[in-house]
């Protein structure tokens, strides 16, 4: 079909299809909001990255070094849980990037591929959110722990 990309899965024998709508930021913010989940998008100076196995983590561990000397300097990096289990590393650089540095740097820091191939997709076909994470909603506990704050 015209418009539709489609992906083997890694893990199950399927195929999954990926059409120009599904693959919109707008589908996303309507997926989080029907599932009680929020929807992140990066700072200017920030990338997203999606590491879904533990490769993924070797890819960024032995690239970031280089990446800092060459390419970027790293402020900082903080690693969370994702809503799947798997590790989302969010990466602060020294300087603001457009949306295809972002997209060519997570790939390079080992994000997960079809997510970035996906990103480079919204991206030229002017998505006005081409990275974007979606997660749990984060409970804060204020004062006693009675009341709590969706953030």
């Amino acid at each position: 079909m015209e418009g539709e990309l489609t992906c083997k899965a890694m893990d199950k024998d399927e195929t999954i299809a990926y059409d120009f709508w599904t693959i919109k930021s707008e589908h996303a913010f309507k997926e989080a909001k029907a599932h009680d989940l929020t929807v992140v998008l990066p700072e200017s100076n920030q990338l997203l990255l999606d590491i879904d196995t533990p490769e993924d983590e070797a890819v960024f561990n032995k690239n970031l070094p280089k990446f800092q000397d060459h390419v970027c300097e790293v402020s900082g990096y903080e690693k969370r849980t994702s809503r799947n289990g798997n590790v989302h590393i969010y990466v602060t650089l020294a300087r603001d990037v457009t949306n295809e540095e972002r997209i060519t740097f997570q790939s390079f820091l080992g994000s997960d591929q079809t997510r970035e191939l996906l990103s480079y997709i919204r991206e030229i076909n002017g998505d006005p959110h081409p990275t974007l994470f979606i997660e749990k909603k984060s409970v804060l506990l204020l004062g006693d722990g009675n009341a709590t704050d969706q953030r």
